[in-house]
């Protein structure tokens, strides 16, 4: 038989030993999990950020879209009235006793 005294001293190094090794587990686990949730997080933020610029973007084009249809509706608006005015001085003039 080991000596008791020897026995409780190698015990005592084994469980030092074991809760060292489970701190250390833990830490290590800890650095690891904030490593993976650093890079998650860096990853959605990118993804975040590329379909903010691409709906910025699809929205901006469409409102250009929208806008220059506008546009060329009051244009042929105008264009139309323009005719109609020059047609009506144009007939006042050609018959101006009417």
């Amino acid at each position: 038989m080991i000596f008791p005294a020897l026995q409780k001293h190698l015990s005592l190094k084994l469980s030092v030993l074991s809760i060292v090794g489970i701190v250390t587990s833990m830490i290590l686990s800890l650095f690891i999990v904030t490593h993976i949730f650093n890079k998650f997080e860096q990853e959605a933020l990118q993804n975040i950020q590329t379909s903010l610029i691409t709906n910025n973007t699809k929205y901006v084009k469409n409102h250009l879209q929208a806008t220059t249809h506008k546009i060329e509706q009051l244009i042929e608006k105008k264009y139309t009235d323009i005719n109609i005015l020059a047609q009506v001085m144009q007939e006042l003039i050609d018959h101006p006793d009417k």
